[in-house]
């Protein structure tokens, strides 16, 4: 199945490109897709917060054909 993904921020510099689609099989995990793009771009502990259509999902939210996926870096603010 085909999902999209969008990085943003320091992610996105991380991974080099704006967004990307990739080809996954059933029953992947958010967590799943994450050590994908880890191994995929050659980074080390990406820590990340995780959008799929538009709601804030945990590592185990398991992913269907035509998801749209927002990754983006943790925000910290005062």
């Amino acid at each position: 199945m085909k999902i999209r993904i969008k990085y943003y921020a320091a992610v996105r510099e991380e991974v080099g490109i704006n967004e990307e689609v990739l080809d996954i099989k059933d029953g992947t995990s958010m967590g799943d897709l994450i050590d994908l793009i880890t191994r995929k771009h050659g980074l080390k502990g990406l820590n990340v917060n995780c959008l799929v259509n538009n709601l804030h999902v945990t590592a185990d939210r398991l992913l269907h054909a035509e998801d749209s996926v927002v990754i983006f870096p943790p925000v910290a603010g005062g």
